[in-house]
């Protein structure tokens, strides 16, 4: 499951993987096998692996690691559901302008409400946040400050 999920997930070039069946792990290192399953998994490792660097853990089952228990609580839920659920492809300049749109958002709403003294006087002048450079020459710069 996890593996078909890799070919979507952008630009992130490192990926790990994390197991608490020992078994696959062992029968993906070992040269001979004969499961069909097995191959499939090392044929698409093998494949991924020319974009991405793929790295397995095994991490031990029914150890009250709370990860874990929470993994395999969302993994049981996965398996009853009819379809997965695709997340939609987003590029690094998307999730970067989300980001920066979400960080603007947080300045203006932090400009609005502060009660502080710095700055009101600039508020005055400009009383809204803009990402955008205000160009005014020496002369204005003086008589307003």
């Amino acid at each position: 499951m996890a593996l078909e999920f890799i070919p979507t997930i952008g630009p992130w070039n490192k990926i790990n993987l994390y197991t608490d069946s020992l078994s696959v792990l062992e029968a993906l290192n070992t040269f001979k096998t004969s499961k069909q399953e097995i191959l499939a998994i090392k044929n698409d490792i093998v494949e991924m692996s020319k974009e991405k660097s793929i790295t397995l853990h095994w991490i031990p089952a029914h150890t009250r690691i709370q990860g874990n228990e929470t993994a395999d609580s969302y993994a049981k839920k996965a398996t009853t559901r009819p379809n997965i659920e695709k997340i939609p492809k987003k590029s690094f300049k998307q999730l970067k302008k989300a980001a920066s749109n979400g960080q603007i958002q947080i300045w203006k709403e932090r400009w609005a409400s502060s009660t502080t003294k710095n700055g009101r006087h600039t508020e005055k002048l400009m009383p809204a946040v803009s990402i955008h450079t205000k160009k005014f020459s020496h002369f204005i710069v003086q008589f307003l400050s």
